[in-house]
């Protein structure tokens, strides 16, 4: 038997599905351009077009169909993303390089909070990714590069595109226009969006999820000057969200609980205002080839309105995070092997955070500052230093090795207890390395082996936070260390002729770990007849899996395609299930597209997961996870579109065609229906 045969044979147990031709290249989130199946790290792309033709109402829903991602959908106007079974605050999403995740994060970094139209690209690295991009990336890292102008051709040019969204199952209306251009070297690109959903149509005789229906609107502006070797950025993001409901918290909510405690429970206003500027520098002569700058500003401010069950008092909370971060970095290539990457990194949120209480039935208003979610004016302070080699000793073989130190400072207050209203500073060190080696064994064959470390230190949420959590109310804690991860990866990647698939074989072990921990505050277990809830490093875990996906062409302009991902993640200190640990999950579709056929294209593709029985003592508590395990489910989906004329573009879509009832893990709602898309698209 060939060696060339032996790596086909042992993936044999799952058939090469296929996808796309071109091999989309991973820049950001691994910071080489490199192939995403020929680099040391595990990573993955959707580009521009997967978005269009998916039309997915927020990022995350993009990211669904990618090996070993979860969305947790904690509401129609909330999404998240599990990356190898840890949840979103252990995920750390950029956006152009500026933090998505604040000091405030909960269990969630919203992509909602993001408009789908604005985004080029998407890059998920799979495995810790703190040495590149320092807290927060225990998990992975979802690097989003925003849309821009691509053409700069001499002379004045200009156009244009209006986009036209209907979704059946939420009867969602979503419109775009945009205008786009270049004089010379000067190129821009402006948008605006309106998105109106109503309430969510369920699956089966699950019926309509009320309330679900939200609003928002959003702007862009991203302007390029290139001169030479060096360009100059200015992106701008603005996304306003209104009457967002936290659904699983309503009285009539589907609940695996007892019913949920408030009548009325919406986040609005939910803003976002992002402004990037960065400059950059290529081919340069001396001890750097390249220099990159970036400072950013970022704006995340929610207004939460809630009023509890059978109560006459509305609580309006309102928390805006205000971070400033810079980012300096060069390139060094000291020998045509050898590549450095190093810099320095810095950010701060600065936090505003109040409280009013109104009495519905006289309409008095009062002050309430004291129970507000965070201690007004915390501030959470990052600074770090980072250094990444890549060597490649030989022309099949490529070695990687980094390393970074970070300390972050926090200045809060206590909130409760017997030190109430003292200041609270403290401060984590962390120092994270990782290395990697790839081997092109074979010219069908790849391999590589690394391993990674992650942290993330405490934030305000876990330290400083008052509020409503899903199970009862999560009050202030102290002495907690920063969480940390640590990475082992085998990948194997395999391309003959028609054929492409890769498989990753992954262990993460993790220590101090952050969870909830029944409590007291001020010496009570209740807090307004809520369980008291704190936070504590209660030891350690591991994350063990495998991620699969390949291609097959089939000729004649069939392509297949498929993933598949299994994961298990055990409590060593407490000897039971991680926390929200995924199901088995799978996808396996058939395309076709001809170029020649006016740019005609079809798919169907089944999603599917298997059924989750284990769980943790925390979700056997959690409302939203039926205590029985979250059942197994598979749907059905079409996708197609045209171009009826160089200038038009129609994108269809029925997706649940069966109509099957199901809810992701872990989610706080059901899923949605049979649901058709349709989307019109003029270029001018």
């Amino acid at each position: 038997m060939s060696r060339g045969a032996i790596f086909p044979l042992l993936l044999a147990a799952a058939p090469s599905f296929a996808l796309p031709s071109a091999e989309p290249l991973v820049i950001r989130a691994t910071r080489w351009p490199e192939g995403a199946r020929r680099g040391a790290r595990t990573a993955s792309t959707v580009n521009r077009d997967e978005l269009s033709r998916a039309q997915p109402k927020n990022p995350a829903e993009a990211l669904r169909e990618e090996p070993g991602v979860l969305v947790q959908q904690t509401m129609p106007g909330r999404a998240s993303i599990s990356i190898r079974g840890l949840i979103g605050k252990d995920n750390l999403v950029l956006i152009d390089g500026a933090r998505l995740n604040n000091a405030t994060a909960e269990n969630i970094q919203s992509l909602s909070a993001i408009d789908p139209e604005t985004v080029e690209s998407m890059e998920v690295l799979r495995g810790p990714g703190s040495v590149l991009y320092g807290g927060d990336a225990l998990g992975g890292v979802v690097y989003i590069v925003p849309r821009r102008r691509q053409s700069f051709s001499p002379g004045t040019h200009l156009g244009g595109r209006i986009s036209g969204t209907y979704r059946s199952a939420d009867q969602g209306m979503t419109l775009r226009l945009e205008q786009m251009g270049n004089r010379d070297d000067l190129g821009w690109l402006a948008g605006a969006s309106v998105m109106n959903f109503g309430d969510l149509d369920q699956g089966g005789r699950l019926g309509t999820a009320r309330p679900t229906a939200y609003r928002a609107q959003a702007a862009d502006l991203a302007l390029d000057f290139n001169r030479g070797e060096t360009a100059w950025r200015l992106t701008y993001q603005h996304m306003l969200q209104a009457q967002v409901p936290r659904y699983d918290q309503y009285f009539n909510a589907r609940r695996y609980a007892a019913a949920g405690g408030f009548a009325e429970l919406h986040f609005d206003p939910d803003v976002r205002d992002l402004l990037v500027a960065e400059a950059k520098a290529e081919d340069l002569e001396g001890p750097a080839s390249e220099l990159e700058a970036k400072a950013y500003w970022h704006r995340q401010e929610r207004g939460t309105r809630q009023r509890r069950t059978n109560s006459n008092i509305r609580e309006i909370y309102q928390d805006v995070v205000g971070t400033f971060g810079l980012r300096l970095e060069a390139l060094s290539e000291p020998h045509p092997s050898v590549k450095l990457l190093y810099g320095v990194e810095g950010h701060e949120d600065r936090i505003s955070s109040s409280r009013n209480d109104t009495h519905i039935l006289t309409g008095r208003t009062d002050p309430n500052d004291a129970n507000a979610t965070y201690p007004d004016g915390s501030r959470f302070t990052s600074l770090g230093f980072f250094l990444l080699n890549q060597w490649s000793p030989a022309p099949a073989w490529k070695l990687e090795a980094g390393g970074r130190f970070t300390e972050s400072w926090t200045h809060t207050k206590f909130r409760s207890g017997a030190f109430a209203g003292t200041p609270f500073e403290d401060s984590y060190r962390s120092w994270t390395g990782g290395a990697a080696a790839s081997w092109q064994a074979l010219p069908s064959l790849g391999l590589t082996a690394g391993v990674w470390q992650g942290f993330r230190p405490p934030n305000l949420n876990d330290t400083a936070a008052l509020k409503t959590a899903p199970a009862g109310v999560d009050v202030p804690s102290s002495g907690l260390g920063a969480e940390k991860s640590l990475g082992l990866e085998f990948s194997a990647r395999h391309k003959a002729g028609p054929v492409r698939q890769s498989l990753a074989l992954f262990h993460s072990i993790l220590s101090d770990r952050i969870e909830r921990v029944s409590g007291t505050y001020n010496g009570a277990a209740l807090l307004n007849g809520a369980p008291v809830f704190k936070r504590a490093n209660t030891g350690g875990g591991y994350i063990q899996g495998l991620e699969w996906d390949g291609s097959l062409d089939l000729g004649g302009g069939f392509t297949a395609r498929g993933n598949a991902a299994w994961l298990y993640g055990r409590d060593t200190a407490a000897r039971t299930a991680m926390t929200r640990m995924p199901p088995a999950m799978g996808l396996a579709g058939l395309r076709w597209e001809r170029p020649d056929f006016r740019s005609v294209w079809g798919e169907t593709f089944v999603r599917l997961a298997g059924r989750q029985r284990r769980l943790s003592p925390s979700d056997l508590t959690d409302p939203r996870i039926n205590p029985a395990g979250t059942p197994k489910w598979a749907t059905w989906n079409w996708r197609g579109g045209l171009s009826p004329t160089p200038a038009t573009r129609l994108n269809l879509a029925l997706e649940n065609v069966l109509d099957a009832a199901y809810r992701e893990h872990a989610s706080g709602v059901d899923a949605p229906g049979r649901n058709l898309i349709i989307n019109l698209q003029w270029f001018f």
